[in-house]
């Protein structure tokens, strides 16, 4: 740290008086480095770190390498004038680096913020949502609060904010009726706390302006992660930044074939030799695809004893064109056949589940009490 509060401290001399923004930015970020060189000083002494004082650490660091950076070529870009250059030519240079100083301007700002927004865009079954949720399982205990929240396809924000309310632990406002409202009291309520929260499956643009509005963009190393399937919407949650988007792909052959294997035959286990040539083909129609695979995997591990045949009508039943161009319909197809394959009495209950409105939490005791009530089951008590 101390080279950087060195720089900065360049920034604030008389050579840089005129330039009245940068030095006021300067003055900010030393202040805030030499308070954070104290704490990182104090935390040398401890002979262990809790996790969220190691990733506090961490983030420090990796902050005041950006910083430097900046600070780097901001000072080079106006140290480069050489001093002999006509009027002329080093007024045209000067005008030559305005934009450039400009987004250097931005680049400092940006830094003061801890906010950052990550998006991961991909195909339907590629296991966004998964990858998603054990990002925030594994670090969501180092944040002072943490959501999971679904979008869909045609939200209804409002529900959607009074849903987030509550996973935060917030209480239920008695004047907060209109959607303004709700955005208000999240963000207050958010305002001085070190915030996690997963926006699952985000399909537009507008959604998320709405949404984002609640996150406010304080100093305390908050994340959101939003996972879509669209990447203009990846792009727009993360204002444009690509390094903060994750693009997910379709898995290597060698990964699908060890995936299927583990859902099939138990994980260490491996396939007998007389499935082996079967179970390629069909791992060649899913395209690659982890829903696709694990879908197909958990129908032909249903089917006891294992034939041939049966794999043979399974491979037979899946389009031909899903290994090259995996479409929405090809996906629809394997769920499908999965779904022709459950047991005629549990379509029923399967079916059931169309009732509630897309992307909406399912109470398991309240479900079952609605099969009893159709006659889709019968109670045991």
């Amino acid at each position: 740290m101390k080279p950087l509060l060195g720089n900065l401290t360049t920034l604030l001399g008389d050579e840089y008086k005129k330039l009245t923004g940068v030095r006021k930015q300067a003055a900010f970020l030393r202040d805030e480095l030499s308070a954070m060189q104290a704490l990182l000083e104090k935390m040398e002494l401890m002979d262990k770190l809790d996790p969220s004082a190691n990733n506090r650490r961490d983030h420090v660091r990796e902050m005041s390498y950006d910083m430097e950076n900046c600070i780097d070529v901001f000072m080079h870009e106006i140290d480069g004038v050489d001093a002999k250059t006509g009027f002329v030519k080093k007024m045209a240079k000067r005008l030559r680096r305005l934009g450039r100083r400009h987004q250097i301007a931005n680049r400092m700002e940006e830094l003061k913020k801890q906010l950052k927004v990550v998006s991961i865009v991909g195909f339907r079954g590629l296991g966004k949502t998964t990858l998603a949720k054990q990002v925030y399982d594994g670090i969501g205990g180092q944040f002072d609060r943490k959501a999971f929240v679904s979008v869909s396809q045609r939200p209804d924000v409002k529900s959607l904010l009074l849903g987030l309310q509550r996973k935060l632990g917030m209480e239920e406002s008695s004047h907060a009726h209109e959607l303004q409202e709700i955005v208000d009291c999240v963000r207050e309520y958010l305002k001085h706390k070190r915030y996690f929260i997963l926006v699952d499956d985000l399909w537009d643009q507008q959604a998320w302006d709405i949404i984002s509005c609640a996150f406010p963009e304080n100093s305390n190393g908050s994340r959101v992660v939003v996972t879509t399937r669209i990447d203009e919407v990846a792009l727009w949650a993360c204002h444009s930044d690509r390094a903060n988007i994750y693009r997910m792909k379709q898995l290597e052959e060698q990964d699908s074939r060890i995936l299927f294997v583990n859902r099939v035959f138990g994980p260490g286990n491996v396939c007998p030799p007389q499935f082996k040539e079967i179970s390629d083909e069909i791992l060649k129609k899913c395209g690659g695809l982890p829903l696709a695979i694990i879908t197909i995997a958990s129908l032909v591990a249903s089917h006891e004893p294992r034939t041939l045949r049966e794999w043979e009508c399974i491979k037979n039943s899946l389009g031909s064109k899903f290994a090259t161009k995996p479409t929405l319909e090809e996906m629809r197809g394997i769920l499908n056949l999965s779904y022709m394959h459950l047991p005629v009495r549990l379509r029923p209950c399967f079916l059931y589940l169309g009732m509630y409105p897309e992307d909406s939490e399912i109470m398991r005791d309240d479900l079952v009490r609605q099969w009893i009530v159709e006659g889709l089951i019968y109670s045991s008590l």
